[in-house]
């Protein structure tokens, strides 16, 4: 036993050489494991084998944080303005006075004409000298004078302008035959005198009911037929 072979000695010395040292190569080694959360963990030890049904959850997805909302901003108050004083109102004494109506001119008296005769006509007597208005009697002379003679311009003058305007729209149709056929069937002519704005004569004819005549006094103091 004293005496080893060779090459026993050799393998020994090989083993005292070198096996220690593999030894201490293999336990620091540095193992990078995946753990059951799906993390990467670096250890000595040799990675334990994951169970093939069981999946590493995976990571979560992270929420996008919210914007915080710009702050408010509330409008200036405007600040109140005093308004400018008004000037002191000044006190005056007004002394009053009492004002008559201004009284206006007297009505004129209407004429009082009394007992006028108006004929139905003027044959066998002389006809008013020219156009004549000063009262019912002698516009009513005028107007005969101008219808027996035919004059449409005579008798025209003699109306109201109402009156012209009902009996025809111009003088060509001023019916003077009718009047001078009407004014010819009276028998007598009665007058009624002063009836408010009007002076008033009614024609009488045999078998013929009463055909009233009006006379209005105009503003120029003239009296003009109003209804025939």
């Amino acid at each position: 036993m004293k005496h080893l072979s060779p090459i026993l000695l050799l393998a020994l010395g090989t083993v005292l050489a070198f096996g220690p040292g593999l030894a201490a190569t293999e336990e620091d080694k540095i193992h990078a494991c995946p753990d059951e959360n799906g993390n990467v963990v670096f250890q000595t030890e040799p990675c334990r084998k994951i169970p093939e049904n069981k999946v590493p959850p995976s990571e979560p997805v992270p929420t996008p944080k919210k914007a915080p909302a710009p702050p408010r901003t509330e409008p200036p108050v405007p600040t109140p303005t005093k308004p400018p004083a008004l000037p002191p109102v000044r006190q005056t004494r007004t002394s009053w006075q009492k004002v008559r109506p201004a009284q206006g001119a007297p009505p004129i008296p209407r004429p009082k004409f009394g007992e006028q005769t108006f004929p139905t006509s003027l044959a066998g007597s002389a006809p008013a000298a020219g156009p004549s208005f000063v009262s019912p009697e002698q516009t009513w002379r005028t107007f005969l004078a101008a219808i027996e003679t035919g004059d449409r311009t005579g008798a025209i003058a003699c109306l109201t302008p109402e009156a012209f305007e009902k009996l025809g729209p111009d003088a060509e149709s001023l019916p003077l035959e009718e009047l001078r056929q009407m004014v010819s069937s009276f028998t007598r002519i009665e007058s009624e005198g002063d009836l408010g704005p009007y002076w008033s004569i009614y024609g009488v004819g045999a078998s013929q009911r009463p055909k009233w005549i009006l006379f209005e006094e105009t503003d120029a103091g003239e009296w003009k037929i109003a209804g025939i």
